[in-house]
């Protein structure tokens, strides 16, 4: 089906920064690129129909795409009351930190890096201080000059080197390619974490193999491996990375074969039969679950009993939930001008037992009219289909497949994946009708299903005292 996509791009990007940091939207750690640009109205993204104008991009996020968008002039009008009034209070107290470093981010939203740069390092001159470095540290985290954060981070560390400042000096490191300094900051951690450090250290490891040092990378494994203990062994892209560095080396295995025989074989194995046995539990619990629907269409009640349980009465255009196991019952079925008994089998499949769609119904003397409906759910754009009713009557027990909803209420809506999908749902309920109206509403009785069954359903009425059923007697017999 062809389909014609409208949507918007930007084009002519300039001025173009980008940033590390949080994103506002999403609140994962991502890229932030600010930019100027003209956005416009295209066809399939990419062919320009309308312009709307130049446009200031504000930390588009590379994970979720999300920004802020301003029309380029207002934003700059903007940016200048704001620089204005912050260079104002600057100028009124220098030497307030909070002061500068906001100062310094209008400073990078308005001029080029250089005089970013240049603004950054009067602060660390004329505000000396560890707090000083520390802030300026992480800002140029956020420009993304990891080297230069390193610098103002290996000077807090001076003072304080706590497990924190060390992951973190580890992790600009690696950024900039020092593999065998962040293997030594990672590896100096006080107390080392599973979730912190695991992945850092192997993508150490595996950095240092691709850049030609396997036998450095190898004893990081190794000190993973001294580290973490068992943890590691669960880890299949780990085990799978220490035999390449064992295959490429030429050592023997550091983690005996059998082990990882045992932890790649024997696992999935003991899992797999772990969950057949719950599937089996699953379904002899659910075997013992089923229900059993009694109605009744006539005007008068019915005694019934199930497998020799306690009698119950069934009112007239009643339903009676009965709780029962699968298997062959026998229901007892008494009325006031007769008596009988049945054979029901209440049986499914592994796939209907865990559906719960296949509906057991016991129908008194087949009384009661049954009716299956069939609802369509349709989105706005989904090929229209109607809905359909079927007549059940005259047998005494059915098992119904595909019922959705057994003597509910359906709901009126339901939520779709998109306008084109759609969705059919069935759902069976008692008519409480008279059986006089129901029969009056099947004018062509050339159409009647199954007629014996239907002659069965009049008969019941006609011997509960419903007399006027007997004109549609030779109609049915007809058939």
């Amino acid at each position: 089906m062809f389909h014609i996509a409208f949507g918007f791009h930007y084009f002519r990007k300039r001025n173009e920064k980008t940033r590390k940091g949080g994103c506002e939207f999403c609140g994962q750690e991502a890229t932030l690129r600010t930019y100027e640009a003209s956005k416009w109205f295209t066809l399939y993204h990419i062919i320009p129909i309308v312009p709307l104008g130049r446009k200031q991009i504000v930390h588009s996020c590379s994970r979720c795409s999300k920004h802020r968008e301003a029309p380029i002039r207002s934003w700059k009008r903007s940016i200048q009351a704001s620089f204005d009034e912050m260079e104002r209070r600057y100028l009124a107290d220098p030497g307030d930190l909070s002061t500068a470093m906001e100062m310094l981010h209008l400073i990078d939203l308005r001029f080029p890096e250089e005089q970013t740069i240049a603004f950054a390092q009067k602060i660390e001159q004329d505000i000396p201080g560890m707090e000083t470095i520390g802030a300026l540290a992480e800002w140029y985290e956020y420009l993304m000059r990891y080297k230069d954060a390193i610098r103002f981070y290996e000077l807090l560390a001076q003072t304080e080197d706590s497990d924190a400042l060390k992951r973190k000096r580890a992790e600009l490191n690696f950024a900039v390619g020092e593999y065998t300094r962040a293997y030594t900051l990672l590896s100096s951690v006080t107390t080392a974490d599973f979730k912190l450090d695991f992945q850092a250290l192997f993508e150490t490891a595996k950095a240092l193999r691709r850049n030609g040092n396997a036998r450095e990378g190898l004893l990081v494994m190794k000190h993973i491996l001294a580290t973490f203990g068992e943890q590691t062994k669960k880890e299949s892209l780990f085990l799978d990375e220490l035999e390449s560095f064992e295959t490429e080396l030429h050592v023997a295995p550091i983690i005996p074969r059998r082990s990882l025989f045992r932890m790649e074989i024997v696992g999935p194995i003991v899992s797999g039969i772990v969950v057949i046995i719950g599937f089996i539990i699953a379904n002899i619990v659910l075997a013992q679950m089923q229900t059993l629907y009694v109605v009744n269409g006539l005007s008068t009640s019915a005694g019934i009993s199930v497998s020799g349980r306690m009698p119950f009465a069934v009112l007239h255009n009643e339903i009676v939930k009965v709780p029962i196991e699968e298997g062959d019952h026998t229901v007892s079925v008494t009325v006031p001008w007769t008596n009988y008994s049945i054979r029901v089998s209440i049986n499914n499949s592994i796939i209907e037992r865990f559906l719960m769609k296949h509906v057991f119904v016991v129908n008194v003397c087949g009384s009661g009219a049954l009716i299956r409906e069939k609802i369509v759910y349709a989105g706005s754009l989904a090929s229209k289909e109607e809905p359909t009713t079927d007549l059940l009557v005259g047998k005494y027990f059915s098992a119904l497949q595909g019922i959705d909803y057994p003597f509910t209420t359906p709901p009126e809506k339901i939520t779709l994946d998109s306008a084109f999908k759609k969705e059919i749902r069935y759902c069976l309920f008692l008519s409480k009708a008279d059986a006089i109206d129901i029969l009056s509403s099947l004018t062509n009785f050339n159409s009647i299903p199954q007629p014996k069954y239907m002659k069965r359903y009049i008969e019941a009425h006609i011997a509960g005292g419903e007399k006027r059923l007997r004109k549609f007697i030779p109609l049915v017999e007809r058939e």
